[in-house]
């Protein structure tokens, strides 16, 4: 099977993993049901078997979505393409979102220029250690 489908522990990081009876299989869990409507209709539109298994009233959310391992490497560029399109911007503000970015290259940037400085410093103060004339 491939190495991306082996997980020592369950931290939710991914939303797949192996079905827990058929190791020929790998099942991706969605906790809306928009999300899992748009990754199926993805996956009809790629023509990819799969089996889907809605929640019960009295089950955890989940809305399960079976595909053949065969499949995964197809299936993983959808299962993308569906998180993407409902991923919400860490910072909702524009505003924020470009202060923050300037912010950083800023940080950045005087980083990068104090290091140069002092590579400077460095090399005139060897200098004169070298020449035997320390201030």
């Amino acid at each position: 099977m491939d190495s991306g489908l082996e997980h020592p522990f369950d931290l939710g990081l991914v939303n797949y993993h192996k079905h827990p009876s058929d190791a020929n299989y790998v099942v991706y869990r969605f906790k809306d049901k928009n999300r899992a409507d748009h990754f199926e209709q993805l996956l009809v539109k790629d023509k990819i078997w799969y089996e889907r298994s809605n929640p019960e009233a009295d089950e955890k959310e989940y809305y399960l979505i079976a595909i053949h391992k065969k499949n995964f490497g197809k299936t993983q560029k959808l299962n993308y393409e569906t998180e993407g399109k409902f991923k919400k911007p860490l910072i909702k503000s524009g505003f924020l979102r470009y202060f923050f970015v300037l912010f950083m290259i800023a940080l950045v940037t005087l980083a990068a220029l104090g290091y140069c400085r002092r590579n400077v410093y460095l090399e005139e103060k060897t200098r004169q250690i070298e020449q035997g004339t320390s201030n």
